[in-house]
């Protein structure tokens, strides 16, 4: 029997709110460094690491769509000029 596409949707969203546990190995300069900078934060080391991964990829990735998004309408307008990316505009 084919689940219901709104029951499907509702256990994706409950999946994608489940943390994960992520093992990485790092160099001692760099463990060093994230504890003494969570000791400064006032947070754990995990917190910072889960900060600093969110705003990398949220701001890679919001730079990367913007790009293909320019990429895309150079390839659809060759005669115009390019745009200035958003943060450039005042």
């Amino acid at each position: 029997m084919r689940r219901d596409d709104a029951e499907q949707a509702a256990d994706d969203a409950a999946d994608e709110r489940k943390e994960r546990v992520l093992h990485t190995r790092v160099p001692d300069s760099l463990d060093k460094h994230l504890k003494r900078r969570a000791r400064t934060l006032g947070m754990s080391v995990s917190t910072v690491v889960r900060n600093v991964l969110l705003t990398t990829f949220g701001v890679s990735w919001g730079a990367v769509v913007q790009a293909a998004k320019r990429s895309e309408n150079r390839r659809r307008h060759p005669g115009q000029p390019p745009s200035a990316p958003s943060w450039s505009r005042s």
